[in-house]
């Protein structure tokens, strides 16, 4: 999958799991901080992060969902741990 294509679907995910996050979601680049930008909080992470393994393969440990600043960093984990 390439990054545009994981960088839409985090985006369809956003959206998915909140509305409100729709603006920021259309608005959003890879430099966009998960929690400072899009104003994800514990539970709001832990609902995409659950959506994040469904739709992608991937089983996500604390350490690395902690270590997401932006999502880019979320689309470069995804892209290094191809199944």
């Amino acid at each position: 999958m390439s990054r545009e294509e994981i960088f839409a679907k985090l985006k369809e995910i956003l959206v998915f799991a909140d509305s409100r996050y729709e603006a920021a979601a259309e608005a959003c680049t890879e430099a966009t901080r998960v929690r400072e930008d899009l104003g994800l909080n514990s539970a709001g992470m832990l609902y995409v992060m659950i959506a994040m393994e469904e739709t992608f393969g991937r089983i996500f440990d604390d350490a690395s969902v902690g270590s997401f600043s932006t999502i880019g960093d979320i689309i470069d984990w995804i892209r290094e741990r191809r199944p």
